[in-house]
């Protein structure tokens, strides 16, 4: 008779570790994921900073050819 509540308890405490286990693995993965688009956007800035400083040194170029 003292079994049953023991099974009950072990069904219990291995339902709560799989739930507590689920929140820790989807807490990790938001906290992994939230960092990938802020590396993205700065390589993206590095991007398009080079982009505007090549685009200033053609036209600083072609202003000194025009004198």
């Amino acid at each position: 008779m003292s079994e049953e509540p023991t099974q009950k308890l072990d069904k219990a405490s291995r339902r709560l570790v799989w739930v507590l286990t689920g929140v820790m693995l989807f807490s990790f993965s938001f906290g992994i994921l939230m960092f990938i688009p802020a590396e993205n956007r700065a390589y993206k800035i590095d991007e398009m900073t080079m982009k505007y400083q090549a685009k200033r040194l053609r036209a600083a170029e072609k202003f000194k050819a025009g004198e």
